[in-house]
């Protein structure tokens, strides 16, 4: 499901600092290690690493959203989007 045009156009991309997530898993696996069994601690550990991915999808999926319902909600602009489909087709 594609964002619809204005929002893709007003809407800057996100920042994804790359370097922080690495840093935060090492700390992250160090305090369960020490805190919690080797067996658990592993689990939470492997379970933390695809964690921004997740985050930064369920963000756009739910920012999308939201925008969606705020279009269907606005009959005046989404004369204008169709309008505006409608041309570029």
């Amino acid at each position: 499901v594609r964002a619809p045009l204005f929002v893709e156009l007003i809407t800057p991309p996100s920042p994804r600092p790359t370097f922080v997530w690495p840093l935060l898993v090492v700390i992250y696996a160090i305090i369960a290690f020490c805190v919690l069994p080797w067996q658990a601690a592993l689990v939470a550990t492997i379970l933390l690493l695809p964690a921004p991915i997740v985050a930064h999808e369920a963000w756009k999926t739910i920012r999308l959203t939201i925008s969606d319902i705020k279009l269907l909600r606005q009959k005046k602009l989404s004369k204008l989007y169709a309008k505006i489909r409608e041309m570029i087709q």
